[in-house]
């Protein structure tokens, strides 16, 4: 097939993302959203909703150990009980199977084609974490399943990105974030995904929702790191029931060595040390650090 260009879905004012891709594995629109993956020149197979990069095989750890770890790292006790929202590909469920302390990590995803359609397309991103006994997958709406059950030590926020339509549109609010806290056991953590972290995109995602977590926890870390897939800088808020120290790069590279039971590609306390600081710009437009 001759090289076409995947476009986005033009949803971010003056700016559209283009990617080459060599063919097109799977395409279908379920009753949620469309689903497609693809083989793209520069990133590899890569998966798309509704027009929009959610992970490509050359840069999925780098996404996908940066959202997991920082939050699982900080919380003040090994979590034993762990949730995953969205993350249909299974990677954020792979990462937080890494931790020797989990015995129980759901993935709460509202589309089971995508949980099919990566299983079959881009099994690596999983790799084997749905076939561990500790690993529970739920079909649901996040809003309503986080409302209820057993607390939770940590929870992973892995959705579409914040101010789009879509069917993560409700779970950036005060009131989501409200009932992920009341869910939270003490000392839990929790993150979630803002879309990128540029200055002239803050008001789309990114400031809102530190916005909200700044009025509901009281420690609320803002971060980024470049995904090339993703053309620039992501950004991800960490987030806390209670006051925890943030960890510098030698505590965090500590509790890797002591938490962790398999090698990571591309998260240590370095990373986290430059993740964590963001460029002046860009820290003074989200405001003031809570904790």
């Amino acid at each position: 097939m001759t090289n076409f260009w995947l476009e986005d879905d033009g949803s971010t004012p003056g700016e559209q993302v283009r990617i080459e891709c060599v063919r097109e594995l799977f395409r279908v629109r379920s009753p949620i959203q469309e689903v497609r993956i693809v083989e793209t020149v520069r990133y590899g197979r890569a998966l798309f909703l509704d027009g929009r990069t959610q992970s490509a095989q050359s840069d999925e750890a780098t996404y996908h150990e940066a959202l997991v770890h920082p939050a699982m790292l900080h919380a003040p006790e090994p979590p034993r009980r762990v949730a995953v929202l969205g993350g249909g590909e299974g990677a954020p469920l792979r990462e937080a199977l890494r931790h020797r302390s989990v015995e129980r990590a759901s993935m709460v995803d509202i589309d089971p084609l995508v949980v099919e359609a990566c299983g079959r397309w881009l099994p690596e991103w999983s790799a084997g974490a749905y076939s561990d006994p500790r690993a529970q997958v739920v079909t649901a709406d996040a809003k309503e399943w986080i409302q209820g059950g057993e607390p939770l030590d940590a929870v992973i926020a892995d959705l579409t990105d914040p101010g789009e339509a879509g069917p993560a549109a409700d779970l950036y609010t005060p009131e989501f974030f409200r009932s992920v806290r009341e869910r939270l056991a003490p000392g839990g953590v929790g993150v979630v995904q803002c879309g990128w972290a540029a200055v002239h995109q803050v008001a789309r995602g990114f400031g809102p929702v530190v916005a909200a977590l700044r009025g509901l926890f009281p420690l609320v870390v803002p971060y980024s790191i470049h995904v090339p897939s993703f053309a620039g800088p992501w950004g991800f808020v960490l987030f806390a029931r209670e006051r925890l120290p943030v960890l510098d790069g030698p505590a965090t590279d500590d509790r890797i060595a002591n938490r962790i039971a398999s090698p990571l590609q591309a998260f240590d306390g370095a990373t986290w040390e430059h993740m964590r600081h963001l460029p002046r710009p860009l820290a003074e437009a989200l405001g003031p650090a809570a904790g």
